[in-house]
């Protein structure tokens, strides 16, 4: 747990909360101190990055890529003019967006399928 977390009704729940109730309850508690990149990470400031299209420093912050899975969407059919498919996809409501309409990446990426590895270029589209 971070320094800084919070949970439950109004957020009121805090590492010092859970502290007073680790004997009670029997668990164990790690308060981690913070993580800087510049200033204080936080999920406040990785969500920021995310909204405003900024995913590389994101990845830096979390030390992977941020990913969703999603449903593919009928779309306009704009690959085909493009000279490769891209691909629509309608966002989770529980995930943080990136800026509306934007493309993640363009880039190539290889998918092991049961009898060889392919590789595909593909965009995505998010809405």
């Amino acid at each position: 747990m971070g320094r800084n977390h919070t949970f439950g009704r109004d957020a009121a729940g805090t590492p010092a909360t859970l502290a007073a109730l680790r004997e009670e309850y029997g668990f164990r508690l790690y308060v981690m101190p913070g993580v800087n990149w510049g200033e204080t990470v936080s999920s406040t400031r990785i969500r920021d990055c995310i909204r405003h299209g900024d995913t590389d420093s994101a990845k830096a912050m979390l030390g992977y890529d941020y990913g969703f899975c999603g449903q593919v969407q009928r779309g306009r059919h704009i690959g085909t003019s493009l000279g490769f498919p891209t691909a629509n996809i309608e966002f989770p409501e529980d995930k943080v967006s990136p800026p509306d309409g934007g493309v993640l990446r363009k880039r190539e990426y290889r998918r092991k399928t049961a009898r060889r590895n392919n590789e595909y270029r593909h965009a995505s589209h998010i809405r």
